[in-house]
C-alpha cells in the first residue's frame, strides 16, 4: 500500500512549468484558465444537484447525478493541469483522467439509451396545445357543474315537494290504518260474539235433542207393545245421532265441521252399549282417517250409520254368532267420499231392492244418500256390504 502512494505521488517526471520555460505569461494564462474551467465545471454539479432535489417530479432525475459526477471528474482534472505546474504527479493526475473518463463513457451511454425516451416527451407546442385543451375541459367541467347544481336545487326542490306529499299520504294511511283496525277489532268482536252465539246454539240444539228423546224414553215405558217399543228406540238413537252431531261442533275449535272419525266412533260406541252387544261376540273395525265434515254432511252420514249399524246389531249376527262390523270412509279424488258399511252375518235375501223396499230404515238410507247428491252399492254376498258415495260439498 506504501508503495502505491509513493508511485502516485512520485516526483521523478520533470513539471510542467518547464514546459512553458517558466514564462510567467504563459504560466498564468494555463493557470487562470484552469482554473476558472475548474471552478465552473464545480458549481455546475451543486447546481444540478439543488435542481434535482427541488424538482423532484422531473423525469430521468438519476441522469442529472451522472451528469453532475462526470462534470466534477472533469473539473479535477483541470486542477491537477493546475497542480502539475509545479508537482510532477502524473501516475495521480492519468488516475484521475481514468475516473472521468470511467464517468464520461457511463454518462455518454446512459445518455444514448435515455435519448429514445428523452425524444418522446413532448414540445413545448404540444404541452400549450394540451394545456389549451384542458383549460377547455376546466371550462367545459365548470359549465357542468354549474347545470348539476341547478338541476341539484331542482331535485332538492322535487324532493322536498315529494316528501310533503309523502307526509300527507302516509298521514292519510295512518288514519285509514286505524280506522282499519278498529274495523278489525269490532270484526274480531263480532266473530268471537258469534262463536258464542253458535256455541250456545249447538249447545241448545244438543241439549233440546237430549230432551226428546228423554221424552221418548219416558214415553216407552208404558208402551206394552215390542213393535211400537222398538220403534221408539230408534226414533230415541236417530235424535241421539244427531244430537251428537250438535255436541261435537260445539265441542271443534272449528265450529263448522267435526272430526269425523271421533264422531263415529262415539256414535257406534254408543249403539253397541245400547243394544247390549258383547264385544267378544261381534268385533267392530273403523278405518276412518282425518276427516273433517260440516253439519249438512255430518248429520246425513250420522244417521245412515245409525240405520246400518242399528240393522246388522239387530239382525246380522242372531242367536250369539259372532261376526265383524266393518266401517270406513275415504276421501276419493279430492271431491267426493266413499262410505263402506260392511258386516259378515247372515245378510240379506238376494232380491232386495233398497229403491223399493218397505223397511223403513233402508227408505231412510236411500232418502239420506238422494239428500246428499249420493249413489248406494248394496252387495249381499258373504254378508252386506254398502258402498255410499257422496259429494264432498253439500249441494241443496
Amino acid at each position: 500500500m506504501g508503495e502505491f502512494w509513493q508511485i502516485l505521488f512520485s516526483k521523478e517526471f520533470i513539471p510542467h512549468g518547464h514546459c512553458y520555460l517558466w514564462q510567467p505569461g504563459l504560466v498564468l494564462l494555463h493557470l487562470v484558465s484552469d482554473s476558472l474551467i475548474a471552478l465552473a465545471y464545480y458549481s455546475i454539479p451543486v447546481m444540478l444537484v439543488f435542481f434535482v432535489r427541488t424538482r423532484r417530479d422531473v423525469p430521468f432525475n438519476w441522469m442529472f447525478l451522472i451528469f453532475g459526477t462526470f462534470i466534477l471528474a472533469c473539473g479535477t482534472t483541470h486542477i491537477m493541469d493546475v497542480w502539475m505546474v509545479w508537482y510532477p504527479t502524473y501516475w495521480l493526475s492519468g488516475l484521475i483522467k481514468a475516473i472521468t473518463a470511467f464517468f464520461s463513457v457511463l454518462t455518454a451511454l446512459e445518455l444514448m439509451s435515455l435519448l429514445s425516451k428523452a425524444l418522446t416527451l413532448p414540445s413545448r407546442t404540444q404541452l400549450e396545445v394540451t394545456n389549451l385543451d384542458l383549460l377547455k375541459e376546466v371550462v367545459e367541467h365548470k359549465r357542468t357543474e354549474e347545470v348539476l347544481c341547478k338541476v341539484r336545487d331542482e331535485l332538492e326542490m322535487r324532493v322536498q315537494e315529494r316528501t310533503a306529499e309523502l307526509i300527507r299520504i302516509n298521514e292519510t294511511l295512518s288514519t285509514e290504518i286505524t280506522e282499519r283496525k278498529q274495523a278489525e277489532e269490532q270484526i274480531q268482536a263480532s266473530l268471537v260474539e258469534k262463536e258464542v252465539l253458535l256455541k250456545e246454539i249447538y249447545h241448545r240444539v244438543k241439549n233440546n235433542l237430549q230432551v226428546i228423546s228423554s221424552l221418548l224414553n219416558l214415553q216407552s215405558e208404558y208402551i206394552k207393545d215390542t213393535h211400537d217399543l222398538e220403534i221408539f228406540k230408534q226414533s230415541q238413537q236417530r235424535i241421539e245421532s244427531m244430537a251428537l252431531v250438535h255436541e261435537k261442533l260445539y265441542q271443534s275449535k272449528d265450529l263448522a265441521r267435526i272430526d269425523f272419525g271421533e264422531y263415529i266412533r262415539d256414535l257406534v260406541a254408543s249403539l253397541f252399549s245400547s243394544y247390549e252387544v258383547n264385544s267378544d261376540a261381534i268385533a267392530l273395525t273403523i278405518n276412518i282417517g282425518p276427516i273433517l265434515l260440516g253439519l249438512d254432511l255430518a248429520i246425513p252420514c250420522g244417521l245412515i250409520i245409525n240405520e246400518i249399524v242399528s240393522n246388522s246389531l239387530k239382525h246380522a249376527f242372531p242367536k250369539g254368532k259372532n261376526g265383524e262390523i266393518r266401517l270406513e270412509i275415504v276421501a276419493y279424488n279430492d271431491n267426493q267420499f266413499i262410505l263402506i258399511i260392511s258386516d259378515n252375518g247372515i245378510g240379506l235375501t238376494p232380491d232386495i231392492d233398497h229403491k223399493k223396499t218397505t223397511t223403513l230404515g233402508l227408505q231412510l238410507v236411500d232418502a239420506l244418500t238422494n239428500q246428499l247428491s249420493g249413489k248406494i252399492e248394496l252387495n249381499c254376498h258373504n254378508g252386506v256390504n254398502f258402498r255410499i258415495t257422496f259429494p264432498a260439498v253439500f249441494k241443496n
